[in-house]
């Protein structure tokens, strides 16, 4: 059974942390690290594309964040997803090649073949 979801666990309250750095509210932050997969995905891409230097310089807006999330989110459901592709995908977002939920779902299962 996986332990219990503690937000004051220093390791979480850090990914919390980071979340917000990138311009997440409290309550999704929490929401995100709720789930180990999602956070675990979203911390490296948080450190690996520089999103809180994007985040400041204007390049990570709301929607864009949202459409983050949503990557995440599809990440965490495909195991075979590496991490080249994500960065991939968060670039396509980035640049606005991806502007919607169910393109993020098309690229992600791209991705399974």
């Amino acid at each position: 059974m996986p332990p219990k979801f503690n937000a004051d666990d220093p390791d979480t309250a850090a990914q919390i942390a980071a979340f917000r750095s990138i311009g997440l509210n409290d309550a999704k932050s929490l929401e995100v690290a709720r789930s180990s997969k999602q956070a675990t995905i979203l911390a490296s891409l948080i450190d690996r594309a520089q999103l809180r230097e994007k985040r400041e310089a204007g390049d990570l807006d709301e929607k864009k964040l949202a459409l983050l999330l949503s990557l995440c989110v599809a990440c965490a459901a495909s195991a075979k997803l590496d991490e080249q592709s994500k960065l991939y995908a968060l670039d396509a977002i980035l640049r606005g090649r991806l502007k919607s939920n169910e393109q993020i779902s098309g690229v992600v299962s791209l991705f399974y073949c």
